[in-house]
């Protein structure tokens, strides 16, 4: 196995939104509510909970998927359903919904430093990320941008992008194929069980995220297995499934089994 290139995932892997939890059906109220005020809409009662049942049926901690639908499909429904909005305020319906959510995102300490630490020894970095209800890429490529990770990533491709959630394999194979790379010659790091489902079926070498350490223990003897778990992103580079330079294509491959890290 010749390792050229590692892909990670975003949320909670490289950053996190400190205020948000994985499951925003807690504050889809407040979301909707700023959408109304952008749109200079007032949604009746029976409106609002339309609208939160919209948001629940594409809610994927509710109701996994693995093909992925956009934000203005989920967002024309919703102003269907309102009374004194139109079709046409679509953009600024989807603008106000996901900034809501983007207020506290801060970037892992470790992260930064581990990115430059791979680019500095040869490595092509990409991003694989699902994006929630269909969020458009450029709020992605703001998140990059604002946290200094963009300057550090070749590939970024969301579930959007490519059109499949995790833990399908397909998305892992566009990134393989953008970085070109071929999928045995990359390691993929998330922080949920569908990142190694995913980069396991692609198959590329998976990596678990644990900062809290409490995933490995409430996943114990399940399937799918990491090929490694790490507390943080930076203990990575000390693993012996990366070697200390990218192979080139021109290098013999070296053969990595799951013992040895």
């Amino acid at each position: 196995m010749a390792i050229r290139a590692v892909g990670f995932d975003f949320g909670e892997t490289l950053a996190t939104y400190r205020d948000a939890p994985l499951n925003w059906a807690s504050l889809y109220r407040p979301a909707l509510e700023r959408v109304a005020a952008a749109l200079g809409a007032h949604p009746t009662e029976a409106e609002y909970h339309d609208a939160d049942s919209v948001l629940r049926r594409y809610n994927t901690r509710l109701n996994p998927r693995t093909t992925e639908v956009t934000a203005d499909e989920i967002f024309r429904t919703i102003l269907t359903g309102w009374s004194d909005a139109g079709l046409g305020d679509v953009q600024t319906a989807v603008s106000a919904f996901f900034v809501f959510f983007q207020q506290s995102l801060a970037v892992y300490p470790d992260t930064l430093a581990t990115l430059a630490a791979l680019r500095e020894r040869g490595f092509r970095i990409g991003v694989l990320t699902d994006v929630p209800y269909g969020m458009p890429r450029s709020f992605v490529d703001n998140d990059l941008r604002e946290t200094g990770i963009l300057s550090f990533v070749d590939v970024m491709l969301t579930s959007v992008d490519v059109g499949w959630r995790k833990p399908s394999p397909e998305g892992f194979r566009h990134l393989a194929a953008a970085l070109d790379v071929r999928v045995d010659e990359m390691i993929y790091l998330g922080n949920e069980l569908k990142d190694i489902a995913g980069a396991n079926a692609a198959p590329m070498v998976s990596v678990l995220v644990d900062r809290g350490g409490a995933r490995t223990e409430q996943t114990a003897g399940q399937l799918p297995k990491p090929h490694a778990v790490v507390a943080q992103t930076s203990e990575l580079l000390r693993l012996p499934i990366l070697p200390d330079r990218a192979h080139s294509p021109s290098q013999k491959p070296v053969g990595i089994t799951r013992e040895q890290v």
